[in-house]
């Protein structure tokens, strides 16, 4: 979109005003001639800007589904490419592939209707070039031949004729550009505008923007497509607002589902998730993920700097707040170490930074978010036991009187849970027991009623 908004000055407004400039100092100058020479770039102006208006409001349904097109392609070979294990895995890797080229060729079929109108237009202010050549060079040549204007003149309108041909060119792109500048222009503006009316507030490190909610899941099913054993089946939870719960279980009985459910990026296949009594998935999902903090297994680092990754939770905060995030996670040592500090950048799924470094680098960000709801898929893998236990000790703490939910293997992160539910993965996804866990949950799960 930014991109597309160079089109504003270079291929809308830059021709528009050299047209106008132009061709009003060409009537003017033919006017001393003769009255009737001065029509003709008067009519080559405004039959031009008629083809071009034409064409642009012809085209802006073509140019915008072609962008919208072509947006969806890039999102959808970017998640093929990047992905492909986990599309296999989950049986989904064809339909991906399958919704790319559909993608594709809608933005073929929108392109060869720009490229119709492209020609169309192109053709349309030739011809008027021409026209308007033919129509200066008879009537200088009347007037040549009147005795009214020698020979010096007559070449000199042929010239100007010949160059206004020239300057009404560049309208054929901008009548093309106008589509997708107007798109863009329409998703860019609002926020530009929101920018510079917000006045900058201080970081909220430590203030949530809402109250936890309460969630109450009733005979939920969760099955993946392609696979005829469910995940989850029959399963009932009910989760006060500001209660600490462990997940545990073995791999595979539905920990990592459930939180994605509750964060409203996975639907079940039956059953209902209600948030305050409504309808999970009836709420909008911006609404819903703005009191959320996910933390899931496979942490998402961008190629980008540590400030720019940590902003993506919290775009106002300041610098004092940044690093306060990653004390609490215990990576600002780290990051002072690095050359540029909070302006280092990291390479593609951060590079730069160890598997567990950023994992509490993506932590940082829901610590900087103080969410409501905080949904942690084994938090402190990768850590050594001591660094383990400082870590949570002060997210927990930043976290008082928030719902917080872990999914865990790890009696070090459970140790922070008020309830212990422990998955069955033989009866998919049903409560096998809850309680406090006696001893390390990475080897004999045992509860304690």
């Amino acid at each position: 979109d930014v991109e597309a908004l160079d089109n504003i000055y270079l291929r809308l407004i830059l021709p528009a005003a050299t047209l106008v400039t132009a061709g009003a100092a060409a009537a003017l100058a033919a006017a001393f001639v003769s009255w009737e020479l001065a029509v003709v770039p008067a009519a080559l102006l405004a039959t031009a800007a008629s083809a071009a208006l034409a064409t642009a409001s012809r085209t802006r349904k073509h140019a915008r589904r072609r962008e919208a097109a072509l947006q969806a392609l890039r999102v959808r070979a970017i998640d093929l490419a990047g992905a492909q294990v986990d599309l296999a895995v989950a049986g989904r890797l064809g339909a991906q592939r399958r919704s790319a080229l559909r993608a594709a060729t809608r933005m073929a079929w929108s392109a060869r209707h720009l490229d119709t109108a492209d020609v169309a237009c192109g053709v349309a202010i030739s011809l008027l070039g021409s026209v308007a050549l033919l129509g200066a060079f008879l009537l200088a040549a009347h007037e040549f031949r009147s005795g009214r204007i020698d020979g010096a003149v007559l070449v000199a309108v042929v010239l100007v004729a010949m160059a206004l041909a020239e300057v009404i060119g560049p309208l054929r792109r901008a009548a093309l550009a106008f589509g997708r500048t107007q798109l863009a222009a329409r998703r860019l503006m609002p926020l530009l505008s929101d920018a510079h009316a917000r006045p900058h507030r201080a970081p909220r490190i430590m203030i949530r923007r809402c109250d936890p909610c309460r969630f109450a899941l009733r005979d939920v099913g969760f099955r993946y497509a392609g696979r005829s054993t469910p995940v989850l089946a029959s399963f009932d939870l009910d989760i006060a607002p500001g209660e600490r719960i462990a997940l545990a279980g073995a791999s595979g009985s539905g920990k990592s589902t459930l939180l994605a459910m509750l964060a409203g990026l996975a639907r079940p296949t039956s059953g209902t998730i209600r948030a305050d009594g409504l309808l999970l998935e009836s709420l909008p999902l911006g609404d819903h993920l703005a009191r959320v903090g996910f933390l899931a297994q496979r942490t998402e680092i961008f190629n980008d700097t540590v400030a720019a990754n940590l902003r993506l939770a919290a775009p106002d905060a300041d610098d004092a707040a940044l690093w306060a995030a990653l004390q609490m996670v215990e990576l600002d040592t780290k990051v002072r170490t690095m050359p540029r500090g909070l302006s280092a950048r990291l390479g593609e799924a951060g590079a730069g930074l160890s598997g567990g470094e950023a994992r509490r680098l993506a932590l940082a960000r829901i610590v900087l978010k103080s969410p409501a709801v905080w949904l942690l898929d084994e938090p402190t893998a990768g850590l050594d036991e001591a660094l383990a236990h400082r870590v949570m000790d002060n997210v927990m703490h930043h976290a008082r009187g928030a719902t917080v939910i872990i999914a865990t293997h790890r009696a070090r992160e459970a140790h922070h849970a008020r309830r212990i539910v422990r998955l069955d993965p033989v009866r998919r996804g049903e409560i096998a027991s809850m309680g406090r866990l006696s001893h390390d949950m990475s080897g004999h799960q045992t509860a304690e009623q």
